[in-house]
C-alpha cells in the first residue's frame, strides 16, 4: 500500500478476509491514518456523513487508509454503487500540497466483481489478494482426528466456519461437518463467478491441475490443492458431497423432482441480490402449477435467505387467452409461511405489455446487474420432471423490459 495501491481481499465466507484485514489494520504503524468502517457503519451514515469522514481522513505527514469489512455486502444496495465510484475518485485524487492519497482495503466475494457500474470503481484499482491459509493448531487438528495440516486442509478447506463445528468425539465433529457443509453449500457456490462455477465443474469431472496464478485459491474451501500428488491436483474437500455440489452449478441439469435441491439451486443462483425478480407467464396457470408446492419452494427461498429483503414475482396476465383475475392469485396465497409473507411481492404483466412479449423465463437480480433464464416454473419448484432442462447466464440488458413490466405491473399481493 505504500507504492499507492488499494487491497480486494476475495474470498468466500469463513475464508479468514475479515481476520486478514484486522492483521493488516494491526501491523500498521503511526505513519498511517486509519479509518475502518463494518456494514454496520455504512448502512447507519447518510451520503454527507460518509464524505465527512472521509475529508477528515487526510493529513499531511500520514498516509490515509480506508477498511471495509463486508463492502460487498454493501454493494447490492442503493448506495452501493455510489460508494463504489467515489473511493475510485478519492483513491486518484491529487492533493496540491503533495499530500498522500488514500489507499482502501475492502472485503468482497468473488461474485462482486461482476457488478457493473456505470463509471469506473475501486475494484478496478484495487489489487486482488486472497486469504491465506492459517497454520492449523494440534488442537484443532486433533478435534477431528487428523495426523497433518494437509490431512485437515483436505478435510475442512480449514474455513472458520467448519473448524467452529461442535461434537462429543472426532467422529461426530466429522459427521456435523457433512451437516454445516451441506447447508453453507449455496451461500457459497452463489458468492461465486460463472467462470468459476465452470471451474468447478471441470474439476468434478476428473483430475484437474492446481492452478499456479492463485485463481484456484478464490474456490476454498470448495477446491484446495491436494500437494501429495505432482504436480499439485485439485481436490474438493471430503467433507462436502460432490453430487451435491454439482446440481447447484450454472449449467448442470436442474434438480429432478427435488424441492429442496430446487429451492438450494434457486438460492445459489440468487447469491446476495435483496430484491431477485422471478418472470415466468404461467406462474399464473392455476390448472397447470401446483400452488401448494410453490409456496412451499417460496418458503423455503424466504427461510434460507437472511439477506433477502423481497422476492419478486412477476406473471402472465392471462393464460391460454383467458384473462387473469389477481384476487384469484392472491386467495391462493392466504396461508403464506410467516417468514414469507412480508417479503413476497407478486405483480401480473401490465394489461398494455402483451404476455408474447415476455414469455422469457428468467431470473433478474437487480441489485447485482444480473440475469439468468430459467426451465418452465412446473419443473423449477420440483413438480415435474427436469429432463434436460437447466439455467444459464444471460446478458442483463435482455431483462430491460422484464424490469419496465414489473414497474407497471399490475398488484396482486400484497
Amino acid at each position: 500500500m505504500i507504492d499507492g495501491d488499494s487491497l480486494n481481499i476475495v474470498g468466500l465466507d469463513g475464508s479468514g478476509r475479515s481476520t486478514e484485514l484486522h492483521n493488516i489494520i494491526d501491523e500498521l504503524d503511526s505513519d498511517w491514518l486509519v479509518l475502518h468502517w463494518r456494514l454496520s457503519d455504512l448502512h447507519r451514515m447518510r451520503r454527507t456523513e460518509v464524505n465527512y469522514h472521509l475529508d477528515n481522513l487526510s493529513h499531511p505527514d500520514k498516509i490515509p487508509v480506508l477498511f471495509i469489512d463486508d463492502f460487498g455486502a454493501f454493494l447490492v444496495t442503493d448506495d452501493g454503487l455510489w460508494l463504489d465510484q467515489l473511493l475510485f475518485f478519492r483513491v486518484n485524487q491529487v492533493y496540491p500540497d503533495d499530500r498522500w492519497s488514500l489507499r482502501c482495503v475492502i472485503v468482497t466475494h468473488p461474485r462482486d466483481n461482476e457488478i457493473v457500474t456505470d463509471g469506473s470503481c475501486i475494484r478496478d484499482r484495487a489489487k486482488l489478494v486472497h486469504s491465506p491459509h492459517r497454520p492449523i493448531s494440534e488442537h484443532q487438528m486433533s478435534r477431528f482426528g487428523c495426523a497433518t495440516d494437509e490431512e485437515m486442509l483436505l478435510l475442512t478447506g480449514c474455513n472458520n466456519h467448519l473448524l467452529q463445528v461442535g461434537g462429543i468425539n472426532p467422529n461426530q465433529r466429522r459427521g456435523n461437518l457433512k451437516t454445516t457443509a451441506h447447508k453453507l453449500l449455496p451461500r457459497w457456490v452463489g458468492q461465486l463467478r460463472v467462470r468459476q462455477q465452470n471451474r468447478i465443474s471441470m474439476i468434478l469431472r476428473g483430475k484437474t491441475l492446481w492452478d499456479e496464478e492463485d485463481s484456484d485459491a478464490l474456490l476454498s474451501p470448495l477446491v484446495v490443492p491436494k500437494a501429495a500428488h505432482s504436480p499439485v491436483r485439485c481436490s474438493i474437500v471430503s467433507c462436502i458431497e460432490k453430487a451435491s455440489l454439482g446440481e447447484l452449478l450454472v449449467g448442470a441439469p436442474w434438480p429432478d423432482r427435488d424441492l429442496s435441491a430446487a429451492a438450494r439451486r434457486f438460492c445459489a443462483r440468487c447469491g446476495n441480490d435483496p430484491t431477485p425478480l422471478w418472470a415466468d407467464s404461467f406462474l399464473s396457470d392455476q390448472d397447470s402449477l401446483d400452488f401448494k408446492q410453490l409456496i412451499h419452494f417460496l418458503g423455503m427461498i424466504a427461510s434460507n435467505s437472511g439477506h433477502l429483503s423481497s422476492l419478486r414475482i412477476l406473471s402472465s396476465n392471462a393464460v391460454a387467452g383467458q384473462p387473469i383475475n389477481p384476487q384469484r392469485i392472491a386467495s391462493q396465497l392466504a396461508n403464506l409461511p410467516d417468514e414469507l409473507v412480508p417479503r413476497l411481492e407478486w405483480r401480473l404483466h401490465p394489461r398494455s405489455v402483451r404476455s408474447s412479449h415476455l414469455h422469457q423465463r428468467q431470473l433478474v437480480l437487480e441489485k447485482r446487474r444480473d440475469a439468468f433464464s430459467l426451465p418452465p416454473a412446473t419443473t423449477v419448484i420440483g413438480q415435474r420432471g427436469a429432463g434436460n432442462e437447466t439455467d444459464a447466464a444471460i446478458d442483463f440488458n435482455a431483462s430491460r423490459r422484464t424490469l419496465d413490466a414489473w414497474s407497471k405491473g399490475i398488484h396482486v399481493f400484497p
